[in-house]
Formats: C-alpha cells, structure tokens, sequence
C-alpha cells in the first residue's frame, strides 16, 4: 500500500511533465497520419518536444527537475505552433505525382548556378584563413575545439571581414539547403557545387569548433530525399542512396571525434544533456526573467532582423540604441549554469520559447509560436501547389532544420541564420519567359 502511494505521489509530481510529452507525441503522430509524411513542421515539432519533455523527465545523470510552468510553457508553445501550422493548411494541398522530370518544368524556380558558384568560391577562398589558424591552433598549439570556438580569429582588414561576416558566413548556411535539393532533384547535378560545399561545411566546423553543420547536411538531404520520394512515388537511385549512408556514417564518425575533441568523457551524457538539458536550462532561465521582471518586446525573438538593421546603422556611423543593447544583454544566454546536481552545466540551449517569453510572457509565446508555425505551413504547404516549388522547398528545408534542432533556439534571433534567405531568393529565381518572335 505504501509502495502504490509513493508511486502516486512520483505521478502527481510529474503530471505537467507527463501531460506534456502525451500531448505532443499525440499531435506529432496525428499530422504524421494526416499529412502521409514525417517531415510536416508539425510532426517535426511536437515529435521532438515530446521526446525532449520525456527524456528530461527521466533525470538521468542527476539532472535537475523543472517547474510545472516551464512544462506549461512549453505545452501552450507547441499548441499555438500547431494551430498556426493548421491555419496555412486549413485549405486542400494539390500535390501533382507523376514521372516528369523536375527540371523540365520551365514554370518552376531554378537555380542560378553561375551565381551560386561564384558566391561558393568567394565564400571559400574568404574563410579559407581563419580556417587555417584554426587548424594550427588545434593540431599545433594543442588547443580544444571549446577553446578555438570562442576565441576565432579573422582579418586586421575591415573589408575582408565585412566580406566573411556578410557574405561566407550567412552564405554558409544557405549553401548546404541548396545543395540538398541540386543533389535530390537535379538530374545533372553539378559536382564543383558538392565539393565547394563539402569545403565550406569543413571550413566552418574548424573556425568554430562546432558540429551542427554536420547535423545540417543530414537532415536537409534526408527532407529533400523524402519530398522526391512522397511527389515521384519512387526512390532515389541506389547509387544516390548509397553515397546518402556513406555521408552519414562520415559525419557520425566525424560527430564522435569532435567530441572527443572537445573533451567529452561519455558521449552517451554528452547527447542526453545535448537533447533534453534545455528543460532544466530553460526553467532557470524563465525565473530569471519572471525576477528581473524585464520584457523585450520581440527584440529577442527578432534579434536577427533587428541586428542586421542596427549593424548597418553602426557601419554608417548612426550608432547603436541603446533599448536595442539592453534587449541583447537580456537575451544573453552563453553563462554556464549548473542543471544537475552531479556538476552538468549548460549555456546557449534554451529553446525558442525562452525568446517568446522573455519577449511577452505568455502572449510573447502564445503570438510568437502561432506565427512560426503558420511561416512554416506556409511553405511547407507551397513545397506541393501544382509541380514542385525548388524555392519553397529550399526554404522549407532552412526552417525544418531549425525545428528539428529547436532545442537550441529560434533561429531568427540569429542574424546569420535570417540573411540566408536573402541568399537562397537571390540565387533561386523564376526564369526569364524568353519572347516568341514571328
């Protein structure tokens, strides 16, 4: 009787928790049903909240519980994301399935490979230094991964380093979603692309002692390869799918190194608190909020609109405001704070609702979620209007990445991350109608 007690009282306890990850994992299976496919914003989202709300409440590794409000925040998030997915596809998709080759459909966007290789070859040849002092300091000075992420270095001239900051680095992120989609649907892909973005991909992983570029690559090309496979209703070519498995048992070997690189002792804790540490995170980062009583009124959330916009205004000599570096100090979330009580510690991992919330509180997260989804709807839905979309799908990818590895933030507080779209509509165009002469 006292055991059935205890295991109540443990039930009670974790109810939010529990309630949570339920509700998300029903939504996550429901849209997989509903929309036949894996990949839809919504089963993404709520598929991996779920999973993340699980594990954590699982308090492996000692760490630390959160509040029924950090769930609660979290639940009403993926809510407000899935009715504003909803609203962009409350109106009946027309996917067209057939065998007619994607690139023969003169009414679709394409890809400008002239300028997409030129921007390629500048991008590389701009980091190719900072890539190199990066890779002495490893290899050389003996440096770690940690060490080199947060002291990089780049050029004592301005003007190669508005270069790198403007052009190679947001360029970087739009290169791999674009590639994605050349290697998935382009009969006659171009290999100087594949290997210029290959390049790129290691350039950056050595500049910043990071991996995610890695998890990048995989999970754009694993979407691209599932839109082909549910429009065409037939599978990649066995030469495509072998080189997909080759290139995804190179980055796991290449995951596994880094972090040894980075002194990870366990890479089993390193990936549980990777995945599910941003609950315990986040919950100390909304006490914050709800003690310093501060709000930033979308600056946050937006910051990476906002920063390019203010950046501009400090080139020209206008200066920076001064509500604007408050905002930014208030969203800074790279301190290490402890989550557990057997020493984990966690920064930068806070989701995209410690934005929201910071940003208006409940509505901040209710508004912010409902807008996100219905963005991603948007383009999700125009992947399949009429024949395939190459723009849509390209954009799509960019933010699917971003769902899949929300754990870590909303992408659109990073400025990098919002001027990649510039990239990807300046590079993925509708073609010129040429005029019929009598």
């Amino acid at each position: 009787m006292k055991s059935v007690k205890i295991i109540l009282l443990k039930v009670m306890v974790y109810r939010m928790a529990i309630c949570t990850t339920c509700i998300c994992l029903f939504i996550s299976v429901y849209y997989r049903i509903k929309q036949n496919d894996i990949y839809n914003p919504v089963s993404i989202t709520s598929g991996i909240w779920g999973i993340i709300t699980f594990m954590a409440n699982l308090r492996l590794y000692g760490m630390n519980s959160a509040d029924d409000l950090t769930y609660f925040i979290i639940l009403i998030g993926i809510i407000a994301f899935t009715l504003g997915t909803s609203w962009n596809l409350r109106s009946r998709m027309r996917l067209t399935i057939g065998t007619k080759p994607f690139l023969n459909d003169t009414t679709s966007y394409e890809i400008n490979y002239n300028l997409l290789i030129a921007i390629s070859v500048i991008s590389f040849i701009v980091m190719i230094y900072p890539a190199i002092i990066a890779t002495r300091k490893l290899f050389v000075a003996g440096y770690s991964l940690s060490y080199i992420r947060k002291n990089i270095e780049l050029y004592n001239i301005q003007i190669l380093n508005l270069m790198y900051n403007y052009i190679a680095f947001p360029f970087s992120m739009a290169v791999i979603p674009i590639y994605s989609v050349c290697f998935v649907f382009d009969k006659n892909r171009n290999k100087k692309l594949g290997i210029l973005t290959f390049l790129i991909i290691a350039e950056r992983v050595f500049i910043e002692g990071g991996r995610f570029l890695i998890l990048y690559l995989i999970c754009d090309v694993g979407i691209a390869y599932l839109v082909a496979k549910k429009v065409y209703g037939r599978n990649v070519s066995i030469g495509k799918r072998l080189l997909m498995i080759f290139g995804v048992l190179l980055s796991t070997l290449s995951v596994f190194y880094l972090s040894s690189l980075r002194g990870i002792e366990s890479f089993g804790e390193s990936l549980y608190v990777y995945l599910c540490g941003v609950v315990p995170h986040l919950n100390e980062r909304i006490n914050g909020i709800i003690q310093s009583g501060e709000t930033t009124f979308g600056l946050a959330s937006l910051n990476g609109f906002f920063e390019f916009l203010f950046a501009m205004t400090d080139n020209f000599g206008i200066g920076v405001p001064n509500f604007y570096l408050k905002a930014k100090a208030l969203a800074y979330v790279e301190n290490i704070i402890s989550i557990s009580s057997s020493g984990l510690k966690m920064n930068a991992f806070v989701g995209p609702f410690f934005y929201m919330f910071l940003d208006g509180r409940y509505l901040g997260v209710i508004l912010g979620m409902f807008l996100y989804g219905n963005l991603s709807g948007h383009y999700y839905k125009n992947i399949f209007t009429n024949q395939i979309n190459k723009r849509a799908l390209t954009v799509y990818i960019l933010i699917a990445q971003a769902l899949l590895l929300s754990m870590v933030r909303i992408e659109f507080a990073n400025m990098y991350y919002v001027m990649a779209f510039f990239y990807i509509f300046i590079i993925i165009r509708k073609p010129q109608q040429k005029e019929n002469k009598d």
